[in-house]
């Protein structure tokens, strides 16, 4: 016999690395299986056996439906219900109703996620999400981790994380200006621009405003943010601020003010992209 000069691959091997994604496909395969028995049971036969006895489940087995997304504690899987025809009523899966998405579990988390602040963007005690937005206008989930958002280490964790999987420098990062990220960018990937969310600086001004002139003052800000210019938008920006003084109400210009070169970064990418073009 010759020498064997092959190694055997260890490409399946479980260790820490893929040890979640392992679970997570182990959860995918015994949720389908169960899937499978449940029909088994209601036909009293398996798959592609014949019936037994005349009396006998007159229902058969007619393929599986479109793929479904379901999301579980350990993550989301994929799974497809078998379908059942020939039933005298309407066959409804126990395991997994017609129109579930996710688990029961995960249902009781999100009110808690909004206790902790989700509803207001306060992420403290929940997640750190990254969201990227591509060069086609596709929108991609990055990263999905617990964390405190004012955390400069937590944010560093995160994006160290997504550097080790591949992700070049971003183009422009976009956030609230209390995040901790920006310490992070400064030490993960220091050559990308910031932009500050003009939805989070609306919501902060509006909040240094009465109700009764929340509804002026929000006109006022999308001009602003709809300038075709940086002029413009700076012109907008002192009429808001001179207006938020005559109300009586200097915070709320001051608010505005605050970090006002972050808030026009892509405004400003975007014009000297333009001009070199």
């Amino acid at each position: 016999m010759g020498k064997q000069t092959t190694t055997r691959s260890h490409a399946s091997r479980i260790v820490w690395d893929n040890l979640e994604e392992w679970v997570r496909k182990k959860v995918q395969e015994f949720i389908q299986s169960l899937l499978e028995e449940e029909v088994t049971e209601l036909l009293a036969r398996k798959k592609s056996e014949r019936r037994k006895a005349v009396d006998s489940s007159p229902g058969y087995r007619n393929g599986y439906g479109k793929e479904r997304k379901l999301t579980l504690g350990c993550g989301t899987i994929t799974v497809r219900r078998p379908r059942v025809r020939g039933l005298l009523e309407r066959f409804e899966s126990r395991i997994l109703p017609l129109f579930a998405r996710r688990s029961k579990g995960v249902s009781k988390l999100i009110p808690r996620l909004y206790l902790h602040g989700l509803s207001l963007g306060d992420f403290d005690l929940a997640l750190l999400v990254v969201v990227a937005g591509l060069l086609d206008g596709r929108k991609v989930v990055l990263a999905l981790e617990p964390g405190y958002r004012e955390s400069t280490e937590s944010w560093s964790e995160v994006l160290r994380d997504l550097k080790k999987r591949g992700m070049n420098c971003p183009c422009l990062v976009v956030g609230d200006g209390n995040l901790g990220i920006w310490g992070a960018l400064a030490n993960i990937y220091p050559g990308a621009p910031e932009q500050r969310c003009w939805n989070h600086k609306m919501v902060n001004v509006l909040d240094r405003l009465p109700k009764k002139l929340q509804g002026q003052a929000k006109s006022h800000l999308q001009d602003i943010v709809y300038s075709e210019t940086r002029e413009s938008a700076e012109a907008e920006r002192d009429d808001f601020v001179r207006w938020c003084r005559a109300e009586g109400y200097r915070r709320a210009g001051e608010t505005l003010l605050r970090d006002w070169d972050h808030l026009l970064s892509f405004s400003a990418r975007a014009l000297e992209a333009s001009a070199n073009d």
